[in-house]
């Protein structure tokens, strides 16, 4: 789980900033809370209502249009690579949320601590053995 979610928001938070506008890219990354919604059906099968799937798309769609700036042509291609790291390293955070509570379903707090200190821990060696090379 660290690995997606921790090495793999910052890797392609981190590639998406160098490869497209900065302002643009992190109004797409920080869309992880409408893909927490869509995970959570998806993962956890939790329903949706309505309601909800309608602010996840009207959120979708005011986040395409910060980040083209009103104007959906006027982006550069080859700014797109970074737009779908940036939504890509928003769905590693949200998976990573969601996953940590399907793991933790059964409440004990304990387990749950003992996870994350694991996943700051296989992150970190992994984060530090792909930087040396």
């Amino acid at each position: 789980m660290g690995l997606v979610g921790l090495y793999g928001f910052h890797e392609c938070y981190f590639r998406a900033m160098a490869s497209a506008p900065q302002i643009e890219a992190n109004i797409l990354a920080e869309t992880w809370p409408l893909q927490m919604v869509v995970y959570s059906r998806l993962v956890l099968k939790q329903r949706v209502s309505p309601r909800a799937l309608a602010g996840v798309l009207l959120g979708f769609c005011g986040a395409a249009v910060l980040a083209w700036r009103g104007a959906p042509l006027s982006f550069g291609r080859g700014d797109l690579p970074g737009y779908g790291l940036a939504l890509l390293a928003g769905s590693c955070w949200a998976l990573y949320s969601i996953l940590l509570k399907k793991q933790d379903r059964d409440g004990r707090p304990c387990d749950l601590l003992a996870g994350v200190g694991a996943t700051f821990l296989f992150s970190g060696i992994v984060l530090a053995a792909v930087r040396t090379f």
